[in-house]
């Protein structure tokens, strides 16, 4: 299996259509807390179980596509 790793709003959208349809997904995240008293988002690994990704949020400035496919209730 390989890993897509995603840091631009583009490759997001790409891969949240991509998903978009799958039955279930999982979703990790990683968090980074060494310059600050509150955790920040470091890392989003997200798998429908036949693709997979890696999502920088650091670089990400537009989570729409993300957003929706988290509330997509189907």
């Amino acid at each position: 299996m390989d890993i897509v790793y995603i840091d631009t709003n583009e490759a997001l959208a790409l891969f949240c259509d991509t998903i978009r349809l799958s039955k279930a997904i999982c979703i990790d995240t990683e968090f980074h807390r060494e310059t600050t008293y509150y955790p920040e988002l470091a890392l989003i690994q997200i798998s429908n179980g036949e693709e997979t990704s890696c999502i920088d949020p650091l670089k990400i400035t537009d989570f729409t596509p993300f957003i929706s496919l988290l509330n997509n209730s189907n």
